[in-house]
């Protein structure tokens, strides 16, 4: 209703306007005169319509469907109506003229009453636009409480400060800080990746950063053995602002404790890596304490580089029961849970963005460039300009934006409650879909990638449960001085079942070689490859996903 009240009064503004220009520029008798002084109010008028077809045009049909097509429709409708309107004034006021005055029609205009009827209209016109504008705004402060308590549900539990980690990560962040501002901090990336094939953990300048930074190690070590994690922040407000500084260094603070595991397997001290391996676990239980979904990534991405740093250790050195027995391999914990807090907590941020849009706290400048989108050069970065926009986007925008939201938002808990293999295809749907319909602008800048995100989780999942029936089997060889011959034979005595492969939904698969046993899953291109690892560097130009599968190897060493 209020967008037909807007759209009635836009176009009675504008043809009062020109009835009034023609009343007064009707009385000259002179037509170059009366031309002259007409023709700019209704050009214009007709400049700032065809601009707000084109805004509409290019949002509706080239910005991935950013407004519905009714958007369009209506926006053509009110240009049209102002150009028949317009028409119509121009003909009966300018090209009919008085015989015996020579005056045009419309010198007979009452321009008094017409200047008062336009001034009215003006006036409505903008106590109409103010009225959508507070409602709007009272909208988007009910918002509040909403997000607020959406947001706490998902936040960790206050814990003792003699059982929280964060404080001696906090501790150690202080030394990983000082080594990435070292102007030799090149060096880490000088050494190469850990994972990648031409790594050397003997390199003498590895070594000498290692030996540099003992205490930060020794700290990340101690912060290991602490069984939650903390980091003091206001849990119940979560912005596009918020401060996640915290897990980028826990992140680099494990590249530390990877790169000196690969230097102690390479020296033999089994145990010595396997402290750091321990550690490196416990860092990713302790990232996944934090209610985001970046939180959550990174801390399977720690859990990626243990396993890696594991499987080296499993490769090069000979493992005892007792060595076994000394992993600290995190439980099996339901990364759908994971999943459906964090994705309940991007959408708490999402509605605190919305709020403070809403009330005027963020401005979309903010926004943009919190996208990567540059908002340096005008319109965009005055604070009228920002003010303008705010309210435009508060009055045409928010209430179908929040509607939307709500819909996304609704379907996206669906598709996080479900496994990955029951949930690709309509994963699929989803993306397709969204790139079809209309998601509104706020959406769009908001939303993450989510199918690849649930990918890399899948992943994640599926190299955790292939190292924990790795382990199993090493166990059980050690035990019973052969590999089990079905990957069923680990349950329950190793482990409680054979958990399922995320990609498909069957059992994990295994396979014999002369040399090893190697437990995998079937991975992103959901073809048994029979156990051939993905390359940790996919060949130039290969489609997504790569070939292979995602493998744990034990190799089988004699007694």
């Amino acid at each position: 209703m209020g967008y037909a009240l807007l759209w009635i009064e836009n176009l009675a503004v504008s043809l009062l306007l020109v009835a009034t220009v023609f009343s007064c520029v009707g009385r000259f008798r002179r037509r170059w005169l009366r031309d002259a002084l007409w023709m700019p109010v209704p050009v214009v008028l007709l400049l700032w319509y065809a601009g707000l077809v084109y805004v509409a045009t290019v949002f509706v049909f080239f910005t991935r469907n950013m407004l519905p097509v009714s958007w369009f429709v209506a926006v053509v409708a009110l240009a049209v109506s102002f150009i028949v309107g317009a028409v119509w004034l121009q003909r009966r006021g300018l090209r009919r003229f008085d015989e015996q005055t020579g005056l045009t029609a419309a010198a007979s205009w009452p321009r008094g009453k017409l200047a008062i009827a336009l001034g009215v209209a003006v006036a409505l016109h903008l106590m109409t636009y103010w009225n959508m504008d507070l409602a709007a705004r009272q909208q988007a402060e009910n918002l509040r409480g909403e997000a607020g308590a959406l947001a706490l549900s998902t936040a960790p539990p206050r814990i003792a400060d003699s059982d929280n980690a964060a404080i001696l990560y906090e501790q150690a962040e202080e030394g990983v800080l000082a080594l990435v501002m070292d102007p030799q901090h090149h060096t880490i990336q000088t050494l190469g990746d850990p994972s990648q094939p031409g790594f050397d953990p003997k390199n003498p300048e590895l070594r000498r950063l290692l030996q540099k930074n003992t205490a930060v190690l020794a700290l990340l070590r101690q912060a290991a053995s602490k069984p939650n994690c903390y980091f003091d922040r206001d849990y119940s407000w979560p912005t596009m602002t918020t401060d996640l500084s915290h897990v980028q260094h826990l992140r680099e603070g494990v590249v530390l404790l990877d790169l000196n595991a690969r230097a102690q397997t390479a020296d033999g001290n089994t145990r010595a890596a396997i402290e750091d391996i321990n550690a490196m676990f416990a860092a990713s239980e302790h990232a996944r304490a934090d209610q985001f979904l970046i939180c959550l990534l990174v801390s399977f991405n720690i859990e990626q580089r243990a396993t890696a740093a594991l499987q080296n250790l499993f490769l090069h050195n000979k493992l005892s029961d007792e060595d076994l027995a000394a992993l600290r391999i995190p439980a099996d914990t339901s990364r759908r849970r994971l999943i459906e807090r964090a994705c309940r907590s991007e959408e708490a941020g999402r509605l605190t963005t919305f709020c403070e849009i809403g009330s005027g706290e963020l401005t979309f400048a903010s926004v943009l460039a919190c996208n990567g989108i540059p908002t340096s050069k005008p319109p965009l970065d005055g604070p009228f300009a920002s003010a303008v926009l705010g309210s435009l986007y508060r009055v045409f925008l928010f209430g179908d934006d929040l509607a939307d939201h709500r819909r996304l938002s609704l379907r996206i808990r669906e598709l996080a409650a479900m496994p990955y293999y029951k949930a690709k295809a309509p994963w699929d749907h989803f993306e397709a879909q969204l790139c079809r319909e209309p998601a509104g602008l706020l959406n769009r800048l908001l939303l993450p990638a989510l199918q690849p995100c649930f990918v890399g989780i899948a992943r994640a999942g599926a190299l955790h449960e292939a190292l924990r029936l790795g382990v199993a089997a090493e166990k059980y060889r050690l035990r019973h001085g052969r590999f089990p011959a079905r990957l069923e034979d680990l349950a329950p005595e190793f482990i409680p079942v054979v958990p399922l492969d995320p990609f498909d939904g069957k059992p994990m698969r295994m396979k014999r070689t002369d040399h090893s046993l190697i437990v995998y899953s079937i991975g992103p291109n959901e073809i048994d490859d029979g156990g051939t690892p993905i390359p940790p560097i996919p060949p130039s130009g290969q489609a997504y996903p790569p070939p292979g599968d995602i493998t744990f190897e034990v190799p089988d060493r004699k007694p």
